[in-house]
This record gives C-alpha cells, sequence and structure tokens, in this order.
C-alpha cells in the first residue's frame, strides 16, 4: 500500500482531496477555505519571506502559520489539509 501512495503525483493525490472535500463537505465549504487561504495575510508573508530569503519551506511552516491565524485554529482536519495543499 505504501508503495501505490508513494508513486502518486502530488497533483494527482491533490485533485483525489479536492474531490474528496466536495464530496463530503459541498462545493461551497471548498471556495470558502481556498478564498481564506489565497487571501491570507499570514501565508502570504510566509510565502513572500521564503521567497525573499530563498528558505524552502517544511510542513511546520505551513502548520506553525495555519494555526497562529484565528481562522484556522478551531478548523477540522480536512480543511487543515486543504489549506496546506491550496497553499
Amino acid at each position: 500500500m505504501e508503495k501505490i501512495i508513494l508513486s502518486v503525483r502530488y497533483v494527482e493525490l491533490s485533485e483525489v482531496f479536492y474531490k474528496f472535500f466536495i464530496h463530503e463537505l459541498g462545493h461551497a465549504k471548498f471556495m470558502e477555505v481556498y478564498k481564506k487561504v489565497k487571501t491570507s495575510n499570514k501565508i502570504q508573508t510566509l510565502l513572500y519571506d521564503a521567497k525573499r530569503d530563498r528558505i524552502k519551506l517544511g510542513t511546520n511552516d505551513y502548520l506553525i502559520t495555519l494555526h497562529s491565524s484565528t481562522s484556522f485554529v478551531f478548523s477540522k482536519a480536512e480543511i487543515i489539509l486543504l489549506d496546506v495543499s491550496v497553499i
């Protein structure tokens, strides 16, 4: 099972998750989360600083930024995963 998961490209995995998310929580919720991530000042600052300083971001960088934003503090696991994949 692990070999199959590891051989899946990020784009394919993202598409499967997006479809799952929309099926479980609806397209409106998907768009709400997507817009929230794309317009988040904290996330935009993180990305800008990483690009400026030529730093590769890790999983913890994204998660810490999301958890430090009041918009995402009480989010379910599916929403956090969508947040990170949208970034």
